[in-house]
Order: C-alpha cells, then sequence, then structure tokens
C-alpha cells in the first residue's frame, strides 16, 4: 500500500513525544495535526486544541449576527445561533 505523503504526517504522544519520527513530520513546522476536525497537539499527554473550533464559532456568530440583528426579534436570533453557530462547536 503507497502512502501519500502530502495528506499524511508522524506525530507522537506519550514519553518519546521529542523523538522524531520518520520523515513524514509534519511539514509546516507545527505541534498539532488535524484529525477528524480536532486539533491534537503532540506532548507527554494527549490534548487537543481548541482555538480553531472557537474561532470557527465566533466567525459564524459574528455573521449572523451582523445580517439579522437588527431586523429580527430575539427568539429568531437565538434559533438561528442554535441551528447555524453551536454545531461547529
Amino acid at each position: 500500500m503507497s502512502i501519500n505523503a502530502k495528506k499524511s504526517s508522524c506525530l507522537r504522544i506519550g514519553q518519546a513525544y521529542n523523538q522524531q519520527c520518520t520523515r513524514l513530520r509534519t511539514t509546516d513546522g507545527h505541534d498539532s495535526i488535524r484529525y477528524l476536525g480536532i486539533y491534537i497537539k503532540e506532548g507527554k499527554t494527549f490534548t487537543c486544541c481548541l482555538s480553531h473550533a472557537k474561532s470557527s464559532f465566533y466567525r459564524a456568530f459574528n455573521a449572523v449576527l451582523g445580517k439579522v440583528a437588527s431586523a429580527a426579534s430575539e427568539i429568531v436570533v437565538v434559533e438561528l445561533l442554535t441551528f447555524k453557530c453551536l454545531p461547529i462547536l
């Protein structure tokens, strides 16, 4: 089976996290990879980075609020935020 090196990366979690993986190390130099929409950070313990999800949520929140905040009632705005913004988190 062939491995596409552009789509693959290697990240260690545990005691040997700072040892170099093979040539599949993340090419951009970051210490995290994206897997199923979640950013996983390398380190001694398993941790996830939620800053990308938070920024996407606030971006969607500001877009919805900027379009309908002055024209719609509070109930409509809350429903829009529930259906458009909360699934991002």
